[in-house]
């Protein structure tokens, strides 16, 4: 994916992350999402990226006067950080994801209220070995709804070589 997609799917006319200064990323990768981020928030920002595997990729960037620190573990089992985050982003990770309700839940854990979920995933209903639990954009606002977050906004819709259905964006604001 280019930055430019990965930007898009963040902030896109108007919509999606506009504010707060620490941010948690889950499944950070190999930051293409932990660019795009670091992209839309101001300088003096933080975003605690997480992954099973920390790459060097990872580890290298600094972008936009944002401090971005690394933290190696499983988002499904660690211990929450001790970090009161503005948002939390989810960029193609929550499919390795069973109980959605119940990591969602246990995640705004570390949400300031009025924290933000910002989601990106695959729009498919269908399972494959690299997507085997899939959330598609129709389901979404009903798993947030669930967990006592408000409307769940749109944010934009990208082309994906790999879905037919593309890759859709959300952002779900605690209370």
């Amino acid at each position: 994916m280019t930055s430019e997609a990965a930007i898009s799917l963040l902030q896109h006319e108007g919509r999606g992350i506009s504010h707060g200064s620490n941010w948690i990323e889950l499944g950070a990768g190999n930051g293409v999402f932990t660019r795009a981020l670091a992209n839309c928030l101001k300088g003096n920002s933080k975003i605690l990226a997480i992954d099973r595997s920390i790459s060097g990729a990872l580890r290298e960037i600094q972008q936009h006067g944002v401090a971005i620190e690394t933290l190696q573990g499983d988002f499904n089992t660690m211990s929450l950080p001790e970090m009161a985050a503005d948002g939390i982003l989810i960029a193609n990770a929550i499919h390795y994801v069973v109980d959605k309700k119940g990591f969602l839940s246990r995640w705004a854990d570390c949400l300031q209220p009025g924290g933000v979920f910002c989601l990106v995933e695959y729009d498919t209903s269908l399972a494959n070995q690299w997507v085997p639990y899939p959330v598609p954009a129709a389901d979404i606002g009903k798993v947030f709804e669930g967990i006592g977050f408000g409307k769940t906004d749109f944010i934009n819709r990208v082309a994906s070589r790999y879905h037919k259905g593309g890759i859709y964006s959300v952002l779900a604001r605690r209370g």
